[in-house]
């Protein structure tokens, strides 16, 4: 049952995909109507709610084995960026990565998935013409950081515990990362 589900939510992932860049298409029409603008965005907003939820079902109805590879950071971090570009244009969002180049031993899939996350969450979070920062710094031999910054409103203290489960989540993903 459990692979029957998270193979219909995977299936309803692409066509949700569609939808969103379609709206997005539409979205940037230069003679679309303000209201048909505004509820382009919308879908784009609600589709992305729903591929959240469905990759949250995905990832608690099939566990998956972790694959480690040794990877560069940069490149993966450089890909990411890339799938996220119109999301930054549409913002007039400004990304610097800056940092070291660094190898890491990691999942890919899941690092990918991580950075996504994080990354589309600072999108949505700052405002029109904001700034969000990639930084990756090595701090020894066998341990580095990276950090994802933006410059939007933070998260608000009433609203801290509906994002602990999710940081749980990462910090096992996390650990699943062996930095070089």
């Amino acid at each position: 049952m459990n692979l029957a589900a998270a193979g219909l939510a995977h299936e309803t992932r692409n066509p949700l995909n569609i939808i969103r860049g379609l709206a997005q298409m539409i979205s940037k029409q230069p003679d679309a109507a303000p209201a048909i603008q505004a509820k382009s965005r919308e879908i784009i907003d609600e589709a992305d709610k729903v591929a959240a939820q469905l990759n949250e079902f995905i990832n608690y109805s099939r566990p998956r084995e972790v694959h480690r590879s040794v990877l560069a950071l940069g490149s993966v971090v450089s890909e990411v960026v890339r799938a996220l570009n119109y999301d930054l244009e549409e913002k007039k969002t400004r990304l610097q990565i800056k940092g070291e180049q660094l190898s890491i031993e990691a999942d890919e899939q899941l690092l990918r998935q991580a950075l996504f996350n994080l990354l589309l969450n600072a999108i949505q979070a700052i405002d029109e013409g904001g700034e969000i920062q990639v930084v990756a710094e090595k701090r020894s031999p066998s341990e580095a950081v990276l950090e994802l910054r933006d410059n939007g409103p933070g998260v608000p203290p009433s609203a801290a515990p509906r994002f602990l489960n999710p940081i749980s989540r990462l910090r096992k993903m996390a650990r699943a990362w062996d930095w070089r």
